[in-house]
C-alpha cells in the first residue's frame, strides 16, 4: 500500500512538473526563473514579493514569467504593454484572481472589485461611480473641512506635550471619519481610544495582511479546498465588519425616505434607492453589504497608507517639507487649504505624486485574470494566466525615472517624467472608481497637515522607509516629532 502511494505522489509530482514546462514552452518567448513541482516559484517570492518581482526585473526584463503554484503569471513592467493589456485588450483582463482568500474577502466574488460576473460588475460600477460624483458627495466635500480641522487638534495635543506622534493608528482614524460621513453619514464619533474603532482597524490590517500573503493553500489547487474550510470556520475578522455594515444598513433601512433616492445622506441611501425597488429587504441588504466591503476596506487601506506615508517622508526630507510648507504658507496664509489652490501648489502636488510613486500603496496592483487566449505584442497570455501589473517595478525604472531610488517631488517638473502616465489607481475599466475623491481626500488633509505642523524623527534617527506588505505596502510602526508651526 506504501509502494502504490509513493508511486502516485511522484508520478503527481512528474505530471505536475511537465505540465508546467508545457506551458513554458508554448510561452516560450517569456523568459523566467526555474520552477519546482507543486509550489512552482513561490518558494523565492513568499516574503518581499515586491522586492522581489523588482529583481527578477534586472534578470528577465521588462515582461517574464513565473509559477505562483499552479497559476501560470505574468509579470508586466512596461507601462505600454500595461495598457494595452488592461486599456486596449480590457474585456479579457476583467476579472480578478479566483484564490481563495479573494473569495472570503469579496463574499464568494460579489461586490464590485472582485465580481467575476462581467454584466454585473457594471451594473454595479455605474451604481458605485454615480454615488462618487461631487453632486452626491457635496455633504461629504462640505464635511471634510471639519474633520480635517479636528484631526489637526489631535496632531496639536502631541505638539503641546511634546509626546511622540505614532501616525499610523491616526491616519487611519482620519481616514475612517472620512468614509464613516460618505458610507453612513457618522460624524466622527469614533475615537481611537474606543474598542470599536480599534477592532474595525485591526480587522482592515488583518484582512488586507492575509490578502497580501502569497500562500501556497492559496496557489495550489489541492490544498485550496482546506484553505476555504479554514475562512468558513475562523473568520471573525470578516464577520466583525460583516456586522457593523449591516447593524449600519438596518438603521439606513428603517429610516429611508423617499426623497433619499434624489438626495441621498450618503453612499448607503444611494445604493438602497438605486437597486432597493425590486428586491426584499433580505437580498438588497445581502447585496449592499457585499458591495461596501470591499469599497470600504479599499478605500481606507490606500488613502490612510498614502498619508501615512507622507509623514514618513516629511520627518526624513527637512528641506522639502519646508519648501511645501512656504509654497502653502504664501497662499494660504490666514486660512485652510482648498481644492481651488490646487493649481497654485505646484510643489504639494509634486510631493503628493512622489510619494506615490516610490511607496506605491498597492505595489502589485490587484492580478487579473486572461479570460482567452491572446497574443499582444508578440507574448502570448494564455486563458487562465494570472496577469501582474508591477507597479512597485515601473517606479524603479530607469526607463521611466531618472535616479529612481531618490525622493524627489521636483522630477515631475521635468517634461521627462510629468509625461508618464503613473498611476497606483490601476488601468482601464478595472481601475479604481474612487479615485477622484481619494486625489481631492488626500490634497486637502496632506496640504492641511503640513501648512499647520512641523514632523521629525523622535530619536534624531531616519525614520524606517522600508515598509511592510500586506496587500498594500505600509510604513512600519514609528514615532515622530510634532512642532505647531505658528509663523
Amino acid at each position: 500500500m506504501i509502494h502504490y502511494i509513493f508511486a502516485f505522489f511522484i508520478g503527481f509530482i512528474f505530471f505536475d512538473y511537465l505540465k508546467k514546462e508545457i506551458v513554458n514552452y508554448q510561452c516560450k518567448k517569456l523568459k523566467g526563473p526555474s520552477i519546482l513541482p507543486i509550489i512552482g516559484n513561490l518558494y523565492t517570492i513568499k516574503d518581499d514579493t515586491h522586492k522581489v518581482l523588482l529583481k527578477y526585473h534586472e534578470t528577465y526584463g521588462p515582461v517574464y514569467r513565473v509559477w505562483m503554484g499552479d497559476y501560470f503569471t505574468i509579470v508586466i513592467n512596461d507601462l505600454d504593454l500595461i495598457k494595452k493589456v488592461f486599456v486596449e485588450n480590457y474585456y479579457n483582463f476583467l476579472n480578478h484572481s479566483d484564490i481563495p482568500s479573494i473569495e472570503n474577502i469579496s463574499h464568494n466574488f460579489n461586490g464590485l472589485p472582485f465580481n467575476l460576473d462581467k454584466n454585473e460588475w457594471k451594473r454595479r460600477r455605474i451604481i458605485i461611480a454615480g454615488a462618487l460624483s461631487k453632486i452626491k458627495l457635496k455633504n461629504v466635500y462640505s464635511a471634510m473641512t471639519n474633520i480635517n480641522s479636528q484631526f489637526l487638534k489631535t496632531i496639536k495635543e502631541f505638539s503641546d506635550t511634546k509626546e511622540p506622534f505614532e501616525p499610523h493608528y491616526y491616519s487611519d482614524k482620519l481616514i475612517v471619519d472620512i468614509n464613516f460621513k460618505l458610507f453612513f453619514n457618522i460624524d466622527g464619533g469614533y475615537d481611537t481610544t474606543l474598542d470599536t474603532f480599534k477592532k474595525l482597524a485591526d480587522s482592515f490590517n488583518n484582512l488586507v495582511l492575509e490578502l497580501g500573503t502569497a500562500k501556497l493553500s492559496d496557489y495550489c489547487f489541492i490544498l485550496q479546498p482546506f484553505l476555504r474550510k479554514y475562512y468558513h470556520w475562523f473568520n471573525k475578522d470578516r464577520d466583525y465588519i460583516d456586522s457593523f455594515l449591516k447593524r449600519e444598513f438596518d438603521l439606513h433601512f428603517e429610516s429611508f425616505k423617499p426623497e433619499y433616492i434624489e438626495n441621498p445622506r450618503d453612499l448607503m441611501d444611494t445604493m438602497i434607492g438605486k437597486i432597493g425597488e425590486n428586491l426584499d429587504r433580505p437580498s438588497l441588504k445581502k447585496e449592499v453589504v457585499e458591495m461596501l466591503f470591499n469599497i470600504f476596506i479599499g478605500a481606507i487601506d490606500t488613502s490612510a497608507g498614502i498619508i501615512n506615508w507622507s509623514f514618513i517622508y516629511l520627518a526624513n526630507y527637512q528641506e522639502i517639507q519646508e519648501e511645501v510648507y512656504l509654497e502653502l504658507k504664501k497662499i494660504a496664509c490666514d486660512r485652510p487649504i482648498e481644492l481651488a489652490d490646487r493649481i497654485s501648489t505646484p510643489f504639494l502636488n509634486a510631493f503628493i505624486k512622489e510619494v506615490e510613486r516610490i511607496r506605491p500603496v498597492i505595489p502589485l496592483s490587484v492580478p487579473r485574470i486572461g479570460s482567452e487566449d491572446i497574443v499582444i505584442d508578440g507574448i502570448k497570455f494564455p486563458k487562465n494566466c494570472q496577469v501582474i501589473p508591477n507597479l512597485y517595478g515601473i517606479a524603479f525604472s530607469e526607463k521611466y525615472w531618472d535616479n529612481p531610488n531618490e525622493f524627489n517631488p521636483s522630477r515631475f517638473f521635468t517634461k521627462s517624467a510629468s509625461s508618464v502616465n503613473y498611476s497606483i489607481f490601476s488601468y482601464g475599466p478595472r481601475a479604481c472608481v474612487g479615485q477622484r475623491f481619494a486625489h481631492d481626500m488626500l490634497y486637502l488633509n496632506i496640504g492641511n497637515i503640513i501648512k499647520s505642523f512641523k514632523f521629525s524623527s523622535f530619536d534624531g534617527k531616519p525614520v524606517d522607509d522600508t515598509g511592510v506588505l500586506g496587500l498594500s505596502l505600509k510604513p512600519k510602526h514609528c514615532k515622530l516629532s510634532v512642532q505647531e508651526r505658528n509663523d
